[in-house]
């Protein structure tokens, strides 16, 4: 009850701010409370149906680069040849602001449902390339030796030991990925 209590103190400290907001800018730009609720219940089934579009469309992404990094990131991890030839390629692109690629995709993939979703496997397929091969050569070598004494086949080795050793790194990669996508879909929005 508590933890409710204060939620609820939060969005009346929000809804005051934002009302002082719309009082001293007399309306421009900041709506008040009122309106906005108003707006949003007639434009609700509307708005229902552009999420779900949205949600759908960010789901595909973001497994999609999941599983190209994960395919990326675990061959890095395994082949030292692998990671020499793309580690200076991954490092020199992920810090770019990927969103000055939007462009070269739009011309690639044209204004479609598959030029979108490209663009999110783009912004955050590095975040899984890097996360999984970090976490696959950060574990021990007691995990690595006893996968060899106990001769465990491939899947029993993903199984038991390579996925739930990595599933922090994976977590963390998707919390940072998802951040990112829900800004691209809105950047995308408002091309």
């Amino acid at each position: 009850m508590n933890k409710a209590l204060k939620t609820l103190f939060a969005v009346g400290i929000v809804g005051v701010i934002w009302e002082l907001m719309h009082i001293l800018t007399q309306g421009v730009g900041i709506p008040s409370i009122l309106t906005t609720v108003t707006n949003t219940v007639n434009v609700f089934p509307l708005l229902m149906e552009h999420l779900l579009v949205s949600a759908i469309r960010l789901l595909i992404g973001l497994f999609l680069a999941l599983l190209t990094g994960g395919v990326i990131g675990s061959l890095m991890a395994r082949y030292k040849a692998v990671d020499e030839l793309l580690a200076p390629l991954v490092y020199l692109v992920t810090p770019l602001p990927k969103v000055a690629f939007l462009p070269i995709m739009m011309v690639i993939f044209g204004i479609s449902e598959t030029a979108r979703i490209a663009v999110l496997v783009f912004v955050v397929v590095f975040q899984f390339i890097l996360g999984i091969r970090d976490a696959l050569k950060s574990m021990p070598q007691t995990h690595i030796l006893s996968m060899k004494s106990l001769a465990l086949s491939n899947g029993s080795q993903f199984k038991d030991i390579i996925l739930p050793y990595s599933l922090p790194y994976l977590f963390t990669s998707l919390r940072q990925a998802f951040g990112m996508s829900l800004a691209v879909l809105f950047f995308w929005k408002h091309l």
